[in-house]
């Protein structure tokens, strides 16, 4: 049995309904469950996602295979989720101020590679380490 101590910060409200952002913190207790139940023991292990998930594989996938033995044959396969900080057919920077938007209502700064946004500190740019090509 797990107890669940998320470090909760506070929520955001959103028109009158408190949302809670804890993605990275799942994803730690989830990785923590399946290796105590046998994939400390894995020989090969594949990490993917499609969509928003191929976001989350893109970001974690040095975080997971930081977790496993250096003998682990490790994949990881996005399929979809690379969204690019570019302009659009427009010109206009809609991925930019949306990441940038979503990075900080969720306070994702934890949850991505950390030399990444040591690399950014103080620039208000930390967001960047929410993008793939990043």
């Amino acid at each position: 049995m797990y107890i669940l101590n998320l470090n909760s910060a506070e929520p955001v409200n959103v028109k009158g309904t408190n949302i809670y952002f804890r993605g990275f913190k799942i994803l730690q207790l989830i990785l923590q469950s399946v290796m105590d139940k046998g994939m400390s023991n894995a020989k090969e292990v594949i990490l993917t996602g499609c969509s928003a998930g191929g976001l989350a594989t893109y970001i974690h996938t040095n975080y997971v295979k930081s977790l496993l033995s250096p003998t682990v044959t490790f994949r990881a396969i996005a399929d979809a989720g690379y969204f690019i900080d570019a302009p659009d057919v427009n010109g206009e920077w809609y991925i930019r101020t949306f990441y940038s938007d979503v990075f900080n209502m969720q306070n994702c700064s934890d949850g991505v590679n950390q030399d990444c946004i040591a690399a950014y500190k103080g620039t208000n740019e930390t967001w960047k380490c929410f993008m793939a090509q990043v």
